[in-house]
């Protein structure tokens, strides 16, 4: 079968991860055996491990995209945030679990890693931690949709139907 390179489209210096998405799906269309990623087609080396982890996420290959994010996500938030992330792709919530703990721990600022957290103890059923997760995200961040979605959804979860509701 014939196996395609596939070129990482750029808005200025950032992957523009939604039209790369939208490729993906076009190319999927057709008689292709499979895609080369980051291939040889001069891209690769003028990529950071973080870009090449986001563009192996877009293409659901988060094995991949954990073997870029991994090496730094000891010193960096943001990386074992998505280091979580992309084993709860996979289901491997102990894992994810450990990430969103080891991003907290770097930066107890950072709102995403406590409603990441949230979501790994809500889908291990343990509701009352997932809560105060998802209270420490609103705290840092109020204005947060997906975050007050997921307090009403525990609070539901917990029988605490008034709070979901007001939540």
């Amino acid at each position: 079968g014939v196996f395609a390179p596939v070129v990482t489209p750029f808005v200025g210096d950032v992957p523009d991860l939604d039209a790369l998405t939208y490729n993906l799906t076009q190319l999927r269309k057709t008689n292709l055996k499979g895609f080369f990623a980051l291939g040889s087609n001069g891209e690769y080396k003028s990529l950071t491990d973080e870009v090449r982890g986001d563009i192996m996420m877009a293409r659901k290959m988060y094995r991949d995209a954990i073997d870029f994010y991994k090496p730094q996500a000891a010193k960096s938030a943001i990386l074992a945030n998505k280091t979580g992330i992309a084993y709860h792709q996979m289901g491997d919530l102990d894992s994810a679990k450990k990430y969103y703990e080891r991003a907290i721990k770097i930066d107890k600022t950072y709102p995403e890693a406590f409603n990441n957290l949230g979501t790994v103890l809500y889908a291990k059923k343990s509701y009352g931690s997932a809560i105060k997760n998802y209270e420490k995200a609103l705290a840092l961040t109020p204005k947060a949709a997906s975050v007050w979605s997921n307090l009403g959804t525990a609070y539901f979860a917990r029988k605490k139907y008034k709070e979901a509701l007001e939540e």
